[in-house]
């Protein structure tokens, strides 16, 4: 997936895993990313509660806009 996702000219982020949180970096759980921003997701059974605010700091600090 990695690569067709760098054939069609997508830029690709790595991050850890947030401590205590396995498979955390699953974006789609946590935000939608879209040309015009992000939205955060929130889970309401509580099973990846912080993982939201953890993802969300992240896209803003690539300079996305909520």
């Amino acid at each position: 997936m990695l690569v067709r996702l760098l054939k069609k000219e997508c830029k690709v982020y790595e991050m850890e895993e947030l401590p205590a949180h396995p498979n955390s970096v699953f974006v789609r759980d946590t935000a939608i990313v879209t040309p015009c921003g992000y939205i955060k997701g929130e889970d309401e059974i509580g099973k990846q509660k912080g993982e939201e605010e953890w993802m969300a700091s992240f896209l803003q600090s690539l300079g996305m806009e909520k």
